[in-house]
């Protein structure tokens, strides 16, 4: 029986359906004949408009006679009747030379025919729009007259007597003269008839122009042949080459008689900012501790950080960044880190993927650019190496035979293999010895910087917190701190031996910066083992370093943030130029190895890098030179020792 139920239920249902569809279609079919229905309706409503515009024509045409006036016969305009309305026209044109005039009757009508025919058309409106005005330059036009400033020539009239012109426009004429940058001859025609109605033409507002002889006259000179052969020079160098704004400059045609009045002729060096790198990852609430240019890939330099003053909770304490330069400026190349304050760090100048630190702890730790940013070797923290802060190493050999010597403030000297750091190879303890008048005492050296020139491996120099710079022999008789140089009165805060190259050898020559507000400039071989020259500071020396190009030139940096750079041969009483930083305080300098950049470390972990080949290329008679004003020191040392 459910069965049965259920298909009564469809039945129905499709039933319904099957309503529903016809219902609509015969809605459908409802709507169609009504939409025919107004089509039909539209159609034939314009026959009963046309009915009503004739009669209303007629009237018209009636009240138009009964004034006098003849009716006129309007020219149809539809395109679309084109051929009708030549028709007509023809028709009435014939009728009207055949008989002159038609009747009333006759020309109403043909006058309300007419309008039906044109008056059931839809209205057409026309209009133009005006295109827009296209302004185009041209840079002929532009330049044709290009000057504002109002200025006056003077020439003599046929009487003798003198008169001025003005030869350029005024601020009246300011706006005349822009309209000249419009391409055309209207612009131009438009200034000049300005110009003209205010009683100077155009050419009385322009310079007046050297006429042929006066052309010839003026290149027959000999002022102005060297001109163009000096400037033609100029321009040459410096398309051809990227040296310095002094080297360009340079005229070889003038005699000078030293190396001084040569310089005199130069342009006045100047030191200019390349750029400055700071990474905010790393570099944030971090100092530099250390800088050094790499000795084989000359655009590689390195910078040692300081712990973070507001450190993460993963962030390591001593971090080492390498920089390219130029290539890479927003960010670091590599970064090498370890678990303690980089005080120290600089490149193996025998292998070029090594780099060296000296850490806060007296560990020293070794970094491989080929493996990750973990030191691949480090000093064990053991009685045998360094307790103290390591602030300074070097390395001294040669490809095949080279050690490690690192320097702290608990007075050891340590030597070191590269490949093995587990226990050094020398220690030599560093003392002062002081000589009194019951007995002899001695005191260990705490050092803070370590020098050593170029090619020795037995004796080196290191300066101390006490302000004394000592000599110490690794071998001999006097091994340890022979000699000393006291000049200064606070810690040594730099310390750089002079780069043996040129004609004549300068090795013997060192700088000193200490706390004392001054550097002072030294020789290894004097016997009275005093300072040669001091140069006065307005505040604490961070750092000094010699040129590496050029023998007469060092710079030094301090706590007011000015990096100044000095040069023997022109003055040693002021440095020759003067940069202020915006960070007050600097830490560390270092010279790009056989260049002429410079960089400069701060408190606020920004390394900035100068370009100072004004200053570090030399003049060919610059150790001559510098020969000569050593000569001038050391009396005037003399006299004064002597007074």
């Amino acid at each position: 029986m459910s069965t049965s139920w259920k298909r009564e239920q469809i039945e129905k249902e499709i039933e319904e359906k099957r309503r529903r569809l016809a219902e609509r279609r015969a809605r459908k079919k409802a709507q169609i004949e009504q939409l025919s229905k107004t089509t039909d309706k539209a159609v034939n409503t314009p026959t009963v408009q046309v009915v009503d515009t004739i009669a209303n024509a007629t009237d018209v045409d009636a009240l138009l006679q009964s004034i006098g006036e003849a009716p006129s016969v309007v020219e149809q305009t539809s395109s679309s009747e084109a051929g009708d309305q030549s028709t007509a026209t023809t028709t009435a044109g014939s009728a009207t030379s055949q008989s002159g005039s038609l009747p009333a009757g006759g020309a109403s009508s043909a006058s309300a025919h007419d309008r039906s025919q044109w008056a059931i058309l839809p209205d057409v409106w026309s209009f133009e729009l005006q295109p827009k005005p296209l302004v185009t330059y041209e840079r002929a036009v532009q330049t044709e007259r290009s000057t504002l400033h109002s200025t006056s020539v003077h020439s003599k009239s046929s009487d003798g007597s003198e008169e001025e012109r003005n030869t350029a426009a005024g601020s009246d004429h300011v706006g005349a003269l822009e309209d000249t940058h419009l391409v055309g001859g209207s612009a131009s025609a438009q200034v000049d008839g300005t110009a003209a109605g205010q009683g100077n033409t155009g050419a009385d507002r322009l310079p007046a122009l050297l006429s042929d002889a006066d052309c010839e006259v003026e290149l027959a000179k000999d002022h102005f042949a060297s001109f163009v052969v000096r400037a033609t020079e100029t321009i040459e160098k410096a398309l051809a080459t990227r040296d310095s704004l002094a080297m360009v400059l340079k005229d070889y045609r003038v005699k000078h008689t030293d190396g001084k009045s040569a310089r005199a002729h130069a342009v006045e060096p100047e030191l200019r900012s390349t750029v400055n790198l700071h990474d905010k990852r790393w570099c944030s609430g971090r100092s530099v501790t250390a800088l050094d240019w790499s000795p084989t890939h000359h655009e590689l330099m390195l910078a040692g950080y300081s712990s973070s003053s507001q450190p993460m909770v993963h962030d390591p304490d001593g971090v080492v960044l390498l920089w390219t330069i130029p290539h890479l400026l927003d960010r670091p190349e590599m970064v090498f880190n370890c678990q303690s304050t980089v005080c120290s760090a600089k490149f193996a100048p025998f292998d070029p993927t090594l780099i060296v630190g000296g850490t806060y702890s007296g560990r020293l730790v070794i970094w491989d650019t080929r493996a990750k940013e973990e030191p691949i070797l480090r000093t064990p923290l053991s009685s045998t190496g360094h307790t103290h802060p390591v602030y300074s190493l070097q390395t001294i050999g040669t490809q095949n035979a080279n050690n490690l010597v690192s320097c702290s403030t608990d007075g050891r000297m340590c030597v070191w293999r590269m490949e093995n750091l587990q226990e050094p190879l020398e220690v030599i303890e560093l003392e002062s010895r002081k000589t009194g008048t019951a007995s002899t005492s001695s005191q260990p050296i705490a050092v803070t910087n370590l020098s050593v020139p170029i090619g020795e491996t037995n004796t080196m120099f290191v300066g101390s917190e006490g302000g004394a710079v000592f000599q110490v022999n690794r071998h001999g008789s006097q091994k340890g701190a022979s000699e000393s140089y006291v000049g200064h009165h606070g810690p040594i805060t730099g310390l750089d031996f002079h780069p043996r190259d040129g004609s004549v050898d300068f090795s013997d020559l060192f700088l000193s910066s200490a706390t004392d507000w001054s550097c002072k400039l030294w020789s290894s071989k004097s016997s009275s083992n005093s300072p040669l020259w001091s140069f006065e500071h307005p505040d604490y020396v961070s750092d000094v370093g010699w040129c590496p190009t050029n023998p007469a030139v060092f710079a030094s940096i301090d706590n007011t943030g000015n990096l100044s750079l000095w040069d023997l041969n022109r003055d040693t009483e002021e440095p020759l130029c003067t940069e202020t930083l915006p960070t007050p305080i600097l830490n560390r300098l270092a010279w790009q190895l056989n260049s002429h950049h410079l960089s400069v470390g701060d408190s606020a972990g920004y390394v900035h890098v100068y370009d100072a080949s004004d200053f570090a290329n030399p003049h060919p008679d610059e150790w001559q030179q510098l020969e000569k004003t050593l000569a001038s020191l050391r009396t005037t040392n003399v006299l004064a020792a002597n007074e």
